[in-house]
């Protein structure tokens, strides 16, 4: 394909990222600014030029890839006229360049033995792409997934690992690990909507919107600043969450071990966080957390990952005595009180203010540890949480920036030891 029509094709903006061999290849951006369809058809257009090279692409959750990463890349093959030689199978979930059978490949962190067992078997795997990074909680989890591209290259070839994002917090590891240095292993840039010729007259008009009514916002989404931190919910925690970690073996005797369960729709996550509290009720301890996309997920499914987790938890921390669940789910609790065997309670449903009170009351007096090494999505939640700013009363913001599931699955987890809690 001749560089003048792959210039029509792609746009403007985005020529050093095309460009760039760089090890890490990191763009932060604000919505509409063409980070992710530019991802897209630089995989497409370089794997078949050069055809030893295979691809893994990586989002947090494995089941997130469908709507998103393959659907793009399927259109990036549209888009450069090539879908004719690309196979496309969602079962396993993979592309496949026909010519010589490179493949793209999808997983998940949610699987990270999937990960880390990875091989392809022509050429080399040398390229990732890890869509959504800012779901990537732990530096370590991507320290895994970096050390996965490994071996020698053919001549010619380069690893390299891009990841795009929103930066809705500046307090996630992605910014001190690749924007606060000077390394020239780094490429990264911020772009934004600006720069996306392909935006019609509405598009913008929302961006100046924005801009008029919510410029905090818009400095986030419209332009790719990193998020600041207004409106934060558990400022204790955000401000210096490591003053609240504690590791698994400095736990004491726990008086009560406890599950809350929280079941997601179409847009939201199952979540799981287990709780443990000590004699008298001095301090709350944060166990275990587990939080996945709920979207093509069933009841068998549901209960199946209970037990997974409860089983985990007993095994880690101790016999579980109580678990509550979101009480508008009385269909599914049912069925899994039938067929686990426990007897599964309906959540409390304090008012979210005075679960939210409680908790911050904890914080602030230094009675609420949370695991250091099990905890990646709560401690995620608690920094990102909000409040609306578009609502004339006290609201948690539940537009996917924070793990609100999470949050409500943790406080399940506590919410009937909320009077004890606050005599503690």
């Amino acid at each position: 394909m001749a560089d003048v029509s792959l210039k029509s094709i792609v746009g403007n903006g985005y020529t050093e990222f095309w460009q760039s061999q760089a090890r890490y290849r990191v763009v932060k951006g604000g919505r509409g600014s063409k980070k992710s369809c530019t991802a897209a058809l630089w995989f497409i257009y370089n794997l078949m030029k050069y055809p030893l090279a295979n691809t893994l692409v990586v989002r947090r959750y494995f089941n997130g890839h469908k709507d998103s990463t393959y659907a793009q890349l399927k259109w990036a093959t549209h888009r450069l006229g090539v879908s004719n030689l690309w196979q496309c199978s969602k079962s396993p979930l993979e592309m496949t360049f026909k010519p010589t059978g490179q493949k793209i490949i999808f997983r998940g962190m949610d699987d990270p033995q999937s990960i880390t067992s990875i091989a392809v078997e022509k050429g080399v795997l040398c390229w990732v792409w890890v869509e959504e990074a800012f779901q990537i909680e732990s530096e370590d989890a991507f320290n895994k997934l970096d050390m996965s591209i490994r071996g020698e290259m053919p001549k010619g070839y380069f690893k390299q690992i891009t990841l795009t994002f929103n930066p809705w917090s500046a307090k996630h590891w992605l910014k001190n690990r690749f924007f606060d240095v000077d390394n020239a292993n780094i490429f990264a840039r911020t772009t934004n909507y600006k720069c996306n010729e392909w935006l019609d007259d509405m598009d913008i008009a929302i961006f100046n919107e924005m801009h008029e009514k919510d410029p905090t916002r818009y400095a986030v989404e419209g332009l790719g600043a990193w998020g600041i931190s207004q409106g934060l919910i558990y400022k204790n925690f955000a401000k210096d969450e490591k003053r609240y970690l504690i590791a698994k073996d400095k736990l004491p005797k726990l008086e009560y071990i406890t599950i809350g369960i929280d079941f997601g729709g179409n847009k939201s996550n199952h979540a799981f966080v287990a709780s443990g509290t000590d004699k008298n009720f001095e301090t709350l301890y944060a166990l275990k957390s587990w939080s996945l996309p709920a979207k093509d997920t069933n009841v068998e499914y549901i209960k199946a990952k209970y037990t997974e987790f409860a089983e985990a938890v007993t095994k880690e921390f101790g016999e579980v005595d109580y678990s509550w669940a979101d009480s508008a789910e009385q269909a599914i609790i049912n069925s899994m009180r039938t067929t686990t065997g426990v007897y599964i309670r309906n959540s409390v449903k304090n008012k979210i203010l005075q679960r939210i009170r409680c908790a911050n009351i904890l914080m602030a007096y230094d009675r609420f540890k949370i695991v250091n090494h099990s905890n990646a999505d709560l401690i995620n939640g608690l920094q990102n949480a909000i409040w609306d700013p578009k609502k004339d009363i006290d609201t948690r913001l539940d537009d996917g920036t924070s793990d609100i599931d999470v949050l409500d699955a943790w406080e399940y987890s506590w919410e009937f030891f909320i009077k004890q809690l606050l005599r503690g």
